[in-house]
């Protein structure tokens, strides 16, 4: 299960007021380092709200979202016009815009900036996090950010950064989403939204792209399921073409020599941290450029991995269950079935699997740590209606 918490904005027909554009940073002359950790590889940040701690995600492809228990908290003023969020798989709702007058992020005062209210708090998977808000685009539009993924740091700047051995793309923006830089495949030139808010890794949910990948023959593997989430829950079921894309570049200049690209209907164009973990980045919001440093001297070359084929998901009736297949996978080639309940791997009893458990089993899928997906064959015990059967996945 993968998170795609980006979100495009629209403002309401009748609105006067462009939210991007309000607010302001009370510092001068400064450059600060914040530290930042990852759960489920999506960067989260400590701040304060009035003199009060909360962790929020660092979202480069979305609008500012706070809880909805800090709206009365607060007393929050309201934007009399809503405005219209449609997220990373298309689904649309009306919304609130709130005035927050103070946020601190390290030794930077933010000050009437607009948020989006939201009670996310209880939309799993996304609850497994365990984060309170979002830090969107919209707040940092004064700034220059730099993303440091090897140091585990944000920095927030209104002085020009060091830029040696950096790499510049420009920067733009379509309609109200995040940040864009310019992806080249040769025979196509796209605009891919940096999106921290992702933790997999580049994804194109443009059909005509996804078409030239398949005239050209390119490697690909197909996924049928519920394999994704968002910021309202869990995705429908869907489908998902990954092709290994080969001798691409990043604004004429970073040549990539391999990398997996997910591609579906989504109509969205984004680049995750997976993906991102190989540069560091800076923002400069306010020139309008992005400039990444390659942190390796070699050319990105990332093969597919090698996989079992199959997605896990839970919920309170099924508990641990199939949730998504990947075609001529070693899961397909054992006919297992989406909705296959899992009672087993590897000996260890899953039958009464906590939602609990399943955050912490979702968030170590997420990291590097160990797990069966490491191994090179698993055993499974599955029940399918009221058949029980023991199934040996080998890679």
């Amino acid at each position: 299960m993968s998170f795609l918490t980006s979100s495009k904005e629209q403002t309401h027909k009748n609105s006067t007021l462009n939210p991007l554009e309000q607010g302001r940073v009370q510092n001068r002359n400064f450059s600060a380092s914040v530290d930042i950790s990852f759960s489920s590889d999506i960067p989260i940040i400590d701040i304060c709200i009035g003199q009060k701690a909360y962790k929020f995600m660092l979202d480069t492809g979305s609008f500012s979202i706070i809880p909805t228990r800090l709206v009365d908290e607060l007393n929050l003023k309201k934007l009399e016009e809503s405005i219209i969020t449609i997220d990373s798989y298309g689904k649309e709702s009306m919304v609130k815009l709130y005035k927050l007058p103070f946020l601190e992020v390290g030794d930077i005062l933010f000050s009437d900036y607009y948020f989006i209210a939201e009670d996310f708090s209880q939309n799993f998977p996304l609850s497994c996090i365990c984060f309170d808000g979002v830090l969107g685009y919209n707040l940092f539009r004064e700034l220059i950010v730099k993303l440091d993924y090897v140091n585990s740091k944000i920095v927030l700047s209104d002085k020009l950064m060091e830029r040696k051995k950096f790499l510049k793309s420009e920067m733009k923006f379509e309609g109200n989403s995040g940040p864009q830089f310019n992806m080249d495949f040769g025979f196509e030139n796209v605009w891919i939204t940096l999106d921290s808010g992702k933790n997999e890794g580049i994804l194109i949910g443009e059909k005509k792209l996804a078409n030239i990948f398949k005239e050209k023959g390119l490697e690909s593997r197909k996924i049928v399921g519920l394999f994704s989430s968002s910021i309202n829950g869990a995705n429908e079921d869907s489908m998902k073409e990954t092709f290994l894309a080969k001798n691409f570049k990043i604004a004429k200049k970073i040549s990539i020599d391999s990398y997996p690209i997910d591609t579906d209907n989504s109509e969205e164009l984004l680049a995750g941290n997976s993906f991102l973990r190989n540069f560091d980045i800076i923002l400069d919001f306010q020139k309008k450029n992005i400039y990444f440093k390659q942190l390796k001297e070699k050319n990105i070359t990332q093969e597919f991995r090698k996989s079992f084929g199959f997605s896990l998901y839970w919920n309170q009736n099924e508990k641990l269950y199939i949730s998504a297949i990947t075609e001529d996978s070693p899961a397909s080639d054992l006919n297992l079935k989406i909705s296959d309940r899992v009672l087993a791997i590897n000996g260890k009893d899953l039958y009464d699997y906590t939602e609990q458990e399943y955050c912490k089993l979702f968030l170590l899928l997420s990291s590097d740590a160990k797990t069966y997906e490491h191994e090179e064959s698993i055993e499974m015990v599955i029940k399918r209606d009221a058949l029980i059967k023991k199934v040996l996945l080998k890679k």
